[in-house]
């Protein structure tokens, strides 16, 4: 649906547009504090691991595109957007505030289901996740456009509001780092629940003196995407949680030394994916279309081959806290991933103008792109990861990112495939550990490499013969070293002294 223009729509006003831009800012830093808030809050009854991480991950983009599919066919009638967006925000901190009572349920039903099967664990933990966040997760997505639909008639781009909100959503990522040793989890989470309910107020507050004439009273079109561009868009989505997934196990093993890691992660990817939709409000030539496979595909790969370096560096380097950890490695985790990220921010608000439409219909392109993400999440955690490793799952996501892209390019880039191919096939497996921990393992050879959904396991054996078990590079759960099996020995006798 194209914008209308001032005499067919009321304008907001530039003084609107910006409140309404304000608001949907701190609603991203809100929406993306509540998943990290649940997210731990998860793990502590779950446990932490990527297979948490895939889970969540997936139940929160499910519910952002089913959400954004679902709004954008309501935002096309509603004459105050504001108010359900309002309405929104308010339900969501409500809902927040009610999680620990619905956790103590689950926590009984666990109990009383005694011992169960690790397959039956799985299906508790998928089936309270998406319970849990899918379901606000969804009441957000229906957000987007209501708000896009809000903005229609000022100088507010879909690539701005986009943009603002994903920022925010970085900065919400990393406002819990502070919030949990600061004030602890039931207290941040009703402080991030009462901004919550300021932003609905404002913008209900907003929506009784601004209105919008509906649908059926301007004259429009119906928005309906190309095939090629559901499956392309979506796929492009699909590659980019797969992505962040393998850049998850692969980062949380190389550098810190904490779940703190996913957080930042998770704003570092934030960070681009606005940054990338600000820049491209200013990138206007078609040719775009040309590059942006080709330089996510060999920006992923790259990240890849910097990993003897970034092991290096990892092993060596001293920090003075928890949080000049959390900066360096956060800078070095963005150098890595923002070239990709920031071209996968860029997509959304190109695409859109490319197609030649504004504002809520491209609440439609984010919620195939959201779908196919959680798609893409579910496959990275139990079938890439299983079957080809990290390494192997960065791999394909960046080949998946090219070979989509190329739906908006021209048909001379499929040249930059061989290019491709020949920078991957030297990266599709994982070094071996002692490229990864050069100083503790520079005299060892790998025996044997398991990778699943729970963790990347190794055994090792040094120069001297002796072996050692490694669990995602970060410890050593057994050695035949003589001190290390009587370690092993006193953790045996333990439970049975208590």
């Amino acid at each position: 649906m194209q914008a209308t223009s001032g005499s067919s729509c009321q304008k907001i006003g530039a003084a609107s547009g910006a409140l309404i831009t304000l608001l949907y800012f701190l609603s991203g830093v809100v929406g993306l504090a509540y998943q990290v808030l649940w997210a731990r809050m998860l793990s502590l009854q779950f446990g932490v691991s990527i297979f948490g991480v895939v889970i969540t991950a997936a139940a929160f983009m499910i519910g952002l595109g089913m959400g954004a599919l679902q709004g954008h066919r309501w935002a096309r009638t509603q004459s105050a957007p504001l108010r359900v967006f309002g309405l929104i925000e308010i339900g969501v901190a409500v809902y927040a505030l009610s999680l620990p009572f619905l956790l103590k349920g689950v926590d009984g039903l666990v109990f009383s289901l005694g011992s169960v099967t690790l397959e039956s664990w799985y299906g508790i933990y998928s089936v309270a996740t998406l319970m849990m966040v899918a379901l606000p997760a969804w009441a957000m997505g229906v957000g987007f456009p209501m708000v896009l639909r809000s903005l229609e008639g000022t100088n507010v781009s879909l690539a701005r509001i986009y943009g603002i909100n994903t920022l925010g959503g970085a900065l919400g990522a990393l406002l819990p780092l502070w919030l949990l040793p600061t004030l602890g989890w039931a207290v941040a989470i009703w402080g991030v629940a009462l901004v919550g309910m300021f932003i609905g107020g404002v913008a209900w507050s907003m929506s009784c003196v601004r209105r919008l004439p509906s649908i059926e009273k301007r004259v429009c079109r119906k928005f309906v995407a190309p095939l090629a561009t559901v499956f392309a868009y979506g796929g492009v989505g699909a590659a980019a949680l797969m992505l962040e997934i393998g850049w998850t196990r692969l980062f949380g093993m190389l550098l810190l030394r904490t779940e703190y890691v996913m957080a930042v992660i998770l704003a570092v990817f934030l960070v681009g994916v606005g940054g990338g939709s600000l820049i491209a409000r200013h990138l206007r030539a078609p040719a775009w279309f040309n590059v942006l496979p080709v330089m996510a595909g060999a920006f992923a790969l790259i990240s890849l081959w910097a990993l003897p370096p970034l092991a290096h560096w990892a092993e060596s380097a001293e920090f003075d806290s928890l949080y000049t950890a959390m900066l360096g490695q956060g800078f070095a985790i963005a150098l890595l991933t923002l070239p990709v990220t920031l071209l996968l921010g860029a997509w959304l608000p190109l695409l859109n103008r490319r197609l030649g439409h504004e504002h809520a219909e491209g609440a439609l392109l984010y919620g195939i792109n959201s779908v196919g993400a959680a798609l893409g999440a579910v496959i990275a955690g139990f079938v890439l990861l299983p079957n080809l490793g990290t390494s192997g799952t960065i791999v394909f996501a960046a080949l998946v990112l090219y070979v989509c892209g190329m739906a908006w390019a021209a048909r001379k880039v499929w040249a930059g495939l061989p290019l491709l191919l020949l920078l991957a096939w030297p990266v599709a497996t994982l070094p071996e550990a002692r490229s990864l921990l050069p100083s503790t393992l520079v005299d060892s050879r790998d025996l044997m490499v398991h990778e699943d959904a729970l963790g990347l396991t190794h055994v090792v054996e040094r120069a001297d013969g002796q072996r050692l078990l490694l669990a995602d590079l970060q410890r050593m759960d057994a050695s035949s070293e003589p001190l290390a099996v009587k370690s092993q020995q006193n953790q045996v006798r333990l439970p049975l002294m208590l």
